[in-house]
């Protein structure tokens, strides 16, 4: 067990120094690579990898369509709606023309239907 002093020190050293995780291992000589990540993975200043980010919502996928099949290129429509990566918009845009919005749902093919109240 350690103590929240070491632990804390560990932590602050990983995000102040740059280093991986085995490097702080290494310099401090504990905790585990698997422990020090747990500490980082529950610190406030950890960010998840992209690979864990949320899907974009249906309406965003949507929107690159339109803009796509009305002659936007594909980084300007990255670029107007804040996705990442032209992948992603090609990726749709493919989806859409293959199957339709079904493809572009997330839900296996069935549209959901939102109601405005």
């Amino acid at each position: 067990m350690y103590s929240r002093e070491q632990r804390e020190l560990a932590v602050e050293r990983f995000f102040a120094s740059g280093k991986s995780l085995k490097g702080v291992v290494d310099e401090l000589g504990y905790p585990t690579r698997q422990c020090l990540h747990d500490w980082v993975r529950a610190d406030p200043r950890h960010v998840p990898p992209a690979s864990h980010a949320e899907p974009y919502p249906f309406d965003v996928r949507m929107r690159a369509v339109g803009l796509m099949r009305s002659g936007v290129p594909a980084r300007d429509v990255a670029e107007r709606l804040g996705v990442s990566g032209l992948s992603s918009v090609y990726a749709w845009a493919e989806a859409y023309w293959r199957g339709g919005a079904a493809a572009l749902s997330g839900t296996g093919g069935v549209v959901r239907m939102i109601a405005l109240a």
